[in-house]
């Protein structure tokens, strides 16, 4: 359910919402009845806060949609209107876990462990681009002709590893915060080792991708 929920900054204020398209895939409800439904209540739904829409692929063509964005009482309201089936029974208890769940962390992003956990992870970030700049010049030496790519592979690799996409950097929790900085901190010391030791450039990221990979279980917290 981690994509069930996410944060919006509104009034600089990070609070959590859903939206439409979350509650359709959720309660197994096609979007366009989703739809039909908060059009129908939409100046009850708007005075529960603002009715924010923003544009969201389907899965049916890859069409992009008119999607809700959705805060807690929007969407606790919109869910008492769903025909009580089995899924969507799960599925309410499901958004109500998860709000609580988002709630918490986003309290926890406040706090002093959270701010230093997290500026490390950058302050790791930066030492890691910085090798990667220096393997990227490496690999233009021995031959590579798209060794400009590797700073798109590299940061693949590490939200791969993570389980992440890019949007969701801003929103890791601690423990995934931590792992990211192992990961960092390995790749750093393997690719500035491995350049040294003057190993081929192929075999160097087959080599950190393969060892994280094999890592994996010792890396999570």
């Amino acid at each position: 359910m981690n994509d069930l929920v996410f944060v919006r900054k509104c009034n600089k204020e990070e609070l959590p919402f859903t939206n439409s398209l979350c509650i359709s895939n959720g309660s197994g409800i096609r979007h366009d009845k989703i739809k039909n439904t908060i059009r129908k209540y939409e100046e009850k739904l708007k005075e529960l806060g603002k009715l924010i829409t923003s544009y969201g692929v389907e899965s049916t063509g890859g069409r992009r949609h008119e999607v809700y964005n959705l805060n807690e009482q929007q969407s606790s309201f919109l869910i008492t209107l769903l025909k009580n089936t089995d899924p969507v029974v799960k599925f309410k208890l499901d958004l109500v876990k998860e709000f609580d769940r988002m709630k918490k962390f986003i309290q926890h992003k406040q706090t002093q462990e959270y701010i230093e956990t997290r500026q490390e992870s950058k302050l790791l970030q930066k030492n890691t681009m910085d090798a990667v700049k220096v393997f990227v010049e490496y690999a233009k030496a021995n031959g590579s002709k798209n060794a400009d790519r590797y700073y798109i592979i590299y940061n693949k690799l590490i939200n791969n590893i993570l389980g992440i996409d890019n949007n969701s950097l801003e929103n890791l929790e601690s423990k995934q915060l931590l792992m990211r900085i192992k990961i960092l901190d390995y790749i750093a010391k393997k690719l500035n080792d491995d350049i040294q030791n003057e190993i081929y450039y192929k075999d160097i990221y087959k080599n950190c991708r393969y060892k994280l990979e094999s890592m994996i279980d010792f890396i999570r917290i």
